[in-house]
């Protein structure tokens, strides 16, 4: 009865003392992020791009392919063997991140589809939402924008034709220069 204390004091210090390990080497390893600008996703800068593929692959999913990024580029680390691959000219179509492939075999080759993201993939992921194609749904993603807001950004989109800048939605009932700050990023032209 007399050990069972000790031993119990003796755990709790070696889990006081493995935390106040763990926690200062993250403190001393942890290096200053590099600046990227505001209008890249996470994980995507001007060296690099974000694209989805999908259907007739062995390893369809979301890559990360250096910059310039082409068709055949993500056909090969999808793992498309060389006979699956494109022709010369299928090879030489560039990628830009959001993007999303969708492979089919057909009788003598590949049929390719290249469109955007799902918009939760493009929010999830930190790429811009298109504000000029959003629709209320993908409006709803982005946090602090409900359905009064979504209705009301639809309703100048439609009233100016279009959008010529991100800031203008300051304009809109409900989105103040802080709120504004907030949901710049998920948003692109």
């Amino acid at each position: 009865m007399v050990r069972r204390p000790i031993v119990y004091g003796a755990s709790v210090l070696l889990c006081a003392a493995v935390f106040l390990c763990l926690t200062s080497m993250c403190f001393i390893c942890e290096a200053d992020p590099v600046p990227v600008p505001p209008f890249l996703p996470r994980g995507a800068t001007p060296e690099r791009v974000i694209i989805e593929i999908a259907g007739s692959v062995t390893n369809d999913g979301i890559y990360e392919l250096a910059s310039p990024a082409y068709l055949d580029d993500l056909f090969r680390t999808a793992g498309l063997d060389a006979l699956d691959r494109c022709d010369e000219t299928c090879s030489d179509v560039p990628l830009t991140t959001g993007e999303r492939v969708i492979v089919s075999r057909i009788p003598g080759g590949l049929d390719v589809e290249i469109g955007r993201m799902e918009p939760v993939t493009l929010v999830a992921l930190g790429i811009p939402l298109s504000i000029q194609r959003a629709t209320t749904e993908e409006l709803l993603l982005v946090p602090g924008i409900g359905e009064k807001t979504a209705a009301a950004i639809l309703q100048l989109r439609k009233e100016k034709g279009g959008f010529s800048s991100i800031d203008e939605l300051g304009g809109i009932k409900g989105i103040g220069k802080r709120k504004l700050e907030n949901i710049k990023r998920y948003f692109c032209l």
